[in-house]
């Protein structure tokens, strides 16, 4: 049995649909990666601060 792609109530899809849409998942799975990566350094700021304000706390209270 061929693994062929099938588009709904059209058939198979052509070699250039198959590498557009290949193209499109690529594309958004960047965008989502550098989404991540951006979150990402986001909450390493929160976290910085927040051990910032936990020390600060821990010093004015002996």
């Amino acid at each position: 049995m061929s693994r062929k792609l099938i588009n709904p109530g059209k058939g198979p899809l052509s070699r250039a649909e198959i590498q557009k849409r290949y193209r499109e998942r690529q594309k958004l799975a960047e965008c989502t990666g550098e989404n991540l990566d951006s979150m990402l350094r986001s909450i390493r700021r929160t976290l910085a601060r927040v051990e910032d304000i936990q020390r600060r706390i821990q010093e004015a209270n002996p």
